[in-house]
């Protein structure tokens, strides 16, 4: 008991007062403020887009899309949801490209499509509506995660 006893006063002896303390708080948040503004330095550049990718002119954005299999008198639609893009759906979309012909689009301000506001329902309803009419998706299906209307509610924007 008294050996343990000794230990404890001994480490009481050796620990840190309060400006040593200080120090050692004061160079771990020197270190992680250094780490985080290195990583902004190295990501404030986005990334190169591939040179691959499809856009179609929707209004006033550059919508990125992806069209899979052969023509079907019921296109599917894969809606991305919020924070989503195309890559999202391109598992389902090759699944279904089998049986129908797929198209898939990135929301404005998502994905590779234009980042430019306004990021509202009303600029996602008529994105989705010029995306029908230039590529011809009349009776296609919209399918997609749970949507508020009147963007999961084809009838709402008069496409039904």
């Amino acid at each position: 008991m008294r050996r343990l006893l000794g230990l404890r006063l001994r480490l009481r002896r050796g620990s840190l007062g309060h400006p040593a303390l200080l120090r050692v708080v004061a160079c771990v948040l020197a270190s992680v403020t250094t780490g985080a503004l290195g990583d902004v330095g190295a990501t404030d550049t986005p990334a190169a887009l591939p040179s691959d990718l499809a856009y179609l002119r929707t209004g006033e954005y550059a919508t990125r899309i992806e069209a899979r299999g052969a023509s079907s008198h019921h296109p599917v639609v894969l809606v991305c949801g919020a924070f989503e893009s195309v890559a999202v759906w391109r598992p389902v979309g090759r699944l279904l490209a089998a049986t129908t012909h797929v198209e898939t689009y990135d929301f404005d301000g998502h994905g590779c499509t234009d980042h430019v506001g306004p990021y509202t329902t009303e600029s996602q309803v008529a994105q989705l509506t010029h995306f029908l009419v230039a590529r011809h998706l009349h009776h296609s299906v919209l399918a997609g995660p749970p949507m508020p209307p009147p963007t999961g509610q084809p009838s709402a924007i008069g496409l039904s």
